[in-house]
């Protein structure tokens, strides 16, 4: 895949993953807990060392989405020949990290709910060897 081919990859895979982390701070926001959630995030996002050049600067933002142009200018600046092979795992983890923080806040139905739905989401990107349960 070229280099154009690889950055619009990359945009339809953050826009993915977004979508599922808006639910997911969405969710947690009807419960109130989403201030501390927003503070595990971050402390994730912050010193995460497997991706630090990837998140560098990020944080989400009020819709529970992360800055795609910034994922974007960060993954240009990583030197990795298979840039999608650096970002998806990336992605991936964040929405396990996510997830796992969330559940708490969350009753058994919309945790179920929620599991199915990223599953789903997942598998359509490829990523049938996740961790999560379906």
């Amino acid at each position: 895949m070229d280099a154009m081919g690889t950055m619009h990859a990359a945009q339809l895979l953050i826009d993915r993953y977004n979508d599922e982390y808006a639910k997911v701070f969405a969710a947690v926001r009807r419960k109130q807990r989403d201030v501390a959630l927003r503070r595990d995030v971050e402390l994730f996002l912050s010193g995460s060392r497997g991706f630090n050049e990837l998140f560098r600067g990020v944080t989400f933002g009020d819709d529970g989405k992360l800055p795609r142009e910034l994922i974007l200018a960060n993954l240009a600046r990583i030197r990795a020949s298979r840039k999608l092979a650096v970002l998806h795992p990336a992605l991936s983890e964040l929405l396990d990290f996510i997830l796992f923080s969330a559940m708490g806040s969350m009753d058994r139905s919309q945790e179920q709910a929620l599991e199915r739905e990223v599953g789903e989401i997942l598998t359509a990107a490829g990523d049938p060897g996740s961790s999560r349960s379906r």
